[in-house]
């Protein structure tokens, strides 16, 4: 990995020289996102029969400014003098301006062409920024609609394609877990639900609730390395201990077959306010960070996140390669929370979770018990003191 690191970074710097206008000279820093310096970010995408590296960094420039630019290119046993090439073929052609002002550029006697994207919400806008294989390759997009689990479960029955996803603007009929209402105003935050068919066997449907559970917190994390971003189990997502993103999962099966799996996804991204009654609980990205945020990015990333998880999931058939990552998240992790079992309630502190997603706990007698599914508060958090 350390190799990799080394070329990857020395090749970035190169092509971003060539891709952004700018000289050696003038380029101070490189680091990758989400960590200064780290490739933990970097994906490996199915593209035209090879598989292509796709990541993100940002070039900060001696008088200050940053640009946050992706690139995609074979992987290092597949590179070749074409990344140094000056034409439409090189691999430095890939560099996107992930943060530039709408509209394409060009980079005059480059031969390149800088992509840069509106801040606006809608399928195609989607869709031509994706360099997923099949998480969002066909997008349903709406304006106004009840409630796109319920429009991704109707797309199911009619027989569409697996990793469909239906993104709406605005949801009159949001719900979460158990039922509650989720707050869906327009042009403010991210509704979405994708369309799986697994495989699998149903059991182990409810582990893909932390699958994209970590795929959001590692969005935003990449995107805002400053913010404090945690996961509540099983479904939430928290930025300064405050509940930015929900996630519900709900599926169609037989005793061991699964017709569909739908997975809905809320996230607050540029509300400026809450109503007193959540503003305690609840927060939006752009009350943390201060400036509006292109919603675009956030759905892009979290589908290139998800199918890359998705793909290590089905093959080991567990979570294990992620509970240190969906660990290194947790909130409830060695805090004391209390669980509201139907059997009765009880408390103990969270350890972390075990290779089913189930939450450890290490009750006051010494023991220690999982829970599978239920409601689980966090001492500190939404109000549970």
């Amino acid at each position: 990995m350390m190799t990799i690191k080394k070329h990857v970074l020395a090749l970035v710097a190169a092509a971003a020289c060539i891709c952004l206008g700018e000289t050696q000279d003038k380029i101070r820093d490189l680091s990758f996102a989400p960590y200064e310096g780290a490739v933990t970010n970097l994906h490996v995408v199915h593209a035209k029969g090879a598989h292509y590296l796709t990541f993100d960094f940002v070039i900060r420039a001696a008088k200050g400014s940053e640009t946050l630019c992706r690139m995609s290119m074979p992987p290092p046993s597949q590179w070749d003098g074409r990344l140094w090439g000056h034409g439409h073929g090189g691999y430095a052609g890939n560099v996107r301006d992930l943060s530039a002002p709408s509209g394409p550029a060009r980079v005059t006697n480059k031969g390149y062409k800088l992509l840069s994207y509106p801040n606006i919400l809608s399928g195609s806008e989607i869709m031509s920024r994706l360099s997923t294989t099949w998480a969002g390759q066909k997008v349903y997009f709406h304006k106004e609609t009840e409630s796109t689990n319920d429009d991704a479960k109707y797309l199911a029955e009619e027989g569409m394609d697996h990793g469909s996803l239906v993104v709406a603007d605005c949801q009159t009929a949001g719900k979460g877990r158990r039922g509650r209402a989720w707050v869906s105003p327009p042009g403010e935050a991210i509704y979405m639900s994708l369309l799986l068919r697994p495989d699998f066997s149903p059991d182990q449907a409810s582990m893909l609730t932390l699958l994209m559970a970590i795929s959001v917190a590692e969005v935003i994390n990449g995107l805002f390395p400053d913010l404090k971003v945690n996961i509540k189990w099983p479904n939430d997502v928290l930025v300064q201990e405050r509940k930015v993103c929900g996630i519900l999962t709900e599926m169609s099966a037989e005793p061991d077959y699964i017709h569909h799996v739908v997975i809905g996804v809320g996230i607050n991204v540029n509300q400026k306010e809450y109503p007193p009654d959540v503003e305690e609980i609840a927060t939006s990205l752009r009350l943390c960070h201060g400036e509006m945020i292109d919603r675009a990015q956030i759905i892009v990333g979290v589908m290139e996140y998800f199918e890359y998880y998705y793909g290590i999931f089905t093959e080991r058939g567990d979570v294990s390669d992620f509970v240190h990552i969906y660990d290194g998240y947790l909130i409830n992790r060695g805090r004391e929370v209390r669980v509201l079992d139907p059997k009765g309630e009880y408390t103990g502190v969270a350890e972390g979770i075990n290779d089913k997603g189930e939450l450890i706990i290490n009750l006051p007698d010494g023991s220690a018990t999982t829970v599978a599914s239920g409601e689980v508060s966090v001492r500190g958090i939404y109000g549970y003191v």
